[in-house]
């Protein structure tokens, strides 16, 4: 395939991921791009998205978090009675319910039973019964690379329950309808001979007269070659690398790295403790992103001056580059509900020199480098891919020497076929598919961007005197009528695949609403918010205001995404997000943990005490739990909250109950919590109950 082939199927991914609501895997073999895509991906799509891969390293060099960590996944075989007595805090509820774009890189290694524990726990957070709970997924990787990691005790436990640990084994993969989009333009490599054997040992399929080659590169002299060693196991590793760095004479400089919040030193590219002297051989573990491009993720060098600030390199092309510490971050997701949004938090960071020690390294920490040469050592190769993980690191066939011959026997394909996945080889077909996926697409996003129900629900006024209210909520079943109206123009113009007219329309739309919900609705709400303030009969109505201002200004967010993305779709541009906020950690000094006082540490009531923790994430549950109470105590706390504003009802009585509820509890005239009782048939806590007569008291009857 050429270069503008390759930038037709990265596009065509591209527009499956933004405008569609269809599960792909972007796969492809080593050096093809998929991490330059994931790159591009991050800072090119309008959807709340999440980026985290099965392994701490993976996720660290993907920009993202484990996935065990996103879900609350327990370290072990994930069989039925364990994913079903996970338990998720209240912010990883509303994260997952937040979130519209699931990325996972390195798909290679996700394991059938982590994803069907995700299947499990998407579907009961987000009450959806689709696979994955309706949530959209990108898997990013190569089956033929590195496999899912497995240890006896997996083995034994999900035994029999799967065919293998491969991700399309997983009991839900079959509904997820997976369209597999491949990259087969290769980059890394450009000799053909080079290319095609790689291919062969890639797919399991070498022939006689391609063994020959490969092992016509066997090189008895591979120690006088001054290459890094890939090799299969972790102790030949450190056995090569001490050995080497003990016979150099000179003093040894050790570098401890800086470790600020949550970070697991396993996860990071490079050494915690990090030993070097003058001379040693040492691989750079990052790219050069000043443009100059003097080094990659993978040269390598001797080192030829070390201070405390920096170490200094020196390039077989003479180049000598200065290092100093770089920073790698740990990553964590949060929904925030206030903007609409998903925030990235660096909960964690690890600085440290971005070298290792490059007499040796295994075939696993080297995925994702590349090596202008190297001795492959790879005669104990035990799992599949591992022979082409190894070889396809180095660029070219002249700079491959092996340390002895390799056996037929250790070339292992995995077991996986293609067939399980939608095929992406009829680019005529695929388009057919994306062109009516992306107008079934763009109609519901517009029908969710325009929706006016929650609005007018939200603004029913409360009695005849509820003069704002009242006109807030004509202004806003006026402009649900408009809204209404104008979906069913504009649908014809999707229909038609007319997405510049789409595009001019929906700019004229956001003209008109943002001006009419400015001027009609946040306008006279923050005049009231302003005059009355400092009145304190006013608190309650005040935080309601608040609120009222928040959902209009959510309206206009959503129209102006909307005409964001009708404006991308129409000039076949994928674009930059909305809005991305990031919150980056303070350094920290590391102390000694200590017995959180806070709570008790100053006079506070234990409603407030309870409203604390809730604010901060926690659930119900895991309130009652921490202060040694029932669930229907903390329910209590939290409803005398509710006519600040501080608390919603939905956030202690689920909406499809109250939908059933509130319509015979409103026509209550004095709803205590005896008469509550019988209407709502034993489906509320008392908990509940007084906080479904502390709403009614407070904001229905007067």
């Amino acid at each position: 395939m050429n270069q503008d082939n390759q930038h037709s199927i990265v596009s065509i991914a591209l527009d499956f991921i933004n405008h569609t609501y269809q599960n792909v895997f972007l796969t492809g073999g080593a050096g093809t791009g998929k991490t330059t895509f994931l790159k591009f991906l991050r800072n090119h799509t309008h959807k709340k998205m999440v980026i985290a891969a099965p392994t701490g390293v993976a996720a660290v060099n993907a920009g993202g978090t484990t996935i065990h960590s996103l879900f609350g996944l327990p370290p072990r075989p994930l069989d039925n009675e364990t994913i079903k007595n996970i338990r998720l805090t209240g912010q990883s509820k509303s994260l997952l319910r937040e979130l519209e774009l699931l990325v996972i890189d390195e798909a290679s290694m996700l394991r059938a039973d982590v994803l069907d524990a995700m299947d499990y726990l998407l579907k009961e957070v987000r009450q959806d019964t689709r696979p994955l709970g309706g949530l959209q997924v990108i898997l990013i990787g190569d089956l033929f690379q590195l496999p899912p990691i497995e240890t006896r005790q997996d083995t034994e436990t999900l035994q029999g329950i799967y065919q293998s640990l491969y991700f399309m084994h997983a009991k839900t993969f079959p509904g997820l309808n997976m369209l597999m989009i491949e990259l087969t333009e290769i980059y890394r490599q450009s000799d053909s001979v080079f290319i095609n054997l790689l291919n062969s040992i890639r797919r399991g399929r070498l022939s006689d007269n391609e063994l020959n080659i490969l092992n016509g590169l066997y090189s008895p002299d591979w120690a006088q070659k001054e290459a890094v060693i890939l090799t299969t196991h972790n102790r030949y590793v450190s056995e090569i690398n001490d050995q080497q760095l003990n016979s150099l004479p000179g003093l040894v400089y050790t570098f401890t790295a800086e470790i600020t919040g949550e970070f697991l030193a396993d996860n990071a590219p490079v050494d915690n403790i990090l030993q070097l002297k003058i001379g040693c051989r040492v691989m750079v573990i990052k790219n050069d992103n000043t443009g100059n491009r003097q080094f990659f993720n993978g040269k390598i060098g001797l080192v030829s001056a070390i201070d405390d600030q920096a170490v200094e390199v020196k390039f077989d092309d003479e180049t000598i580059i200065t290092f100093n510490r770089e920073i790698w971050s740990n990553v964590s997701y949060t929904a925030d509900a206030e903007n609409d949004s998903l925030k990235e938090v660096v909960i964690g960071t690890f600085k440290q020199f971005p070298l290792k020690l490059a007499w040796a390294i295994t075939v696993h920490k080297s995925q994702g480098l590349t090596f202008e040469k190297a001795v492959i050592d790879v005669a104990e190769a035990f799992v599949p891919g591992q022979v082409y993980v190894a070889l396809s690191r180095i660029i070219t066939l002249k700079g491959v020497f092996l340390k002895s011959t390799i056996s037929s026997s250790v070339i292992i394909a995995p077991p996986v076929t293609e067939a399980t996945f939608l095929d992406s080889s009829d680019i005529h077909k695929i388009n057919m598919k994306l062109r009516e996926d992306k107008k079934a697409y763009m109609k519901d996003f517009l029908f969710k961007s325009f929706q006016w129900d929650h609005l007018n629900y939200a603004t029913n006024p409360f009695s005849a005197a509820d003069a704002i209210v009242k006109n807030l909520h004509d202004v806003s079943e006026k402009l649900q009528g408009y809204a209404y109206n104008f979906l069913d123009k504009v649908n014809e113009y999707i229909n038609d695949e007319n997405w510049k007219l789409l595009s001019d329309r929906l700019v004229q739309a956001e003209n008109y609403f943002t001006g009419e919900i400015n001027l009609k609705c946040i306008g006279p709400l923050k005049d009231f918010i302003k005059k009355e303030k400092n009145d304190f009969k006013f608190r309650a109505d005040i935080n309601r205001m608040k609120n009222y201002v928040k959902l209009f200004q959510e309206k206009i967010s959503f129209i102006a995404l909307a005409s964001k993305v009708a404006k991308g779709v129409a000039e076949g541009i994928n674009y930059l997000p909305f809005d991305i906020e990031i919150n980056t950690l303070k350094k920290t000094t590391p102390t000694k943990v200590v017995p959180d006082t806070s709570l008790s540490s100053i006079p506070v009531s234990t409603e407030a005490q309870s409203l604390k923790l809730f604010l901060s994430g926690e659930s119900i549950a895991e309130i009652a739990s921490r202060r040694s109470l029932g669930i229907p105590a903390i329910e209590a706390h939290l409803a005398s909250y509710i006519p600040t504003g501080e608390v919603n009802l939905v956030d202690l009585v689920p909406q499809e109950v109250l939908n059933e509820i509130l319509p015979l509890a409103r026509q209550m005239k004095t709803p205590s919590i005896a008469q509550l009782r019988p209407v709502t048939a034993g489906k509320l806590s008392m908990g509940q109950l007084q906080a479904l007569s502390i709403y009614l008291k407070t904001f229905i009857i007067n």
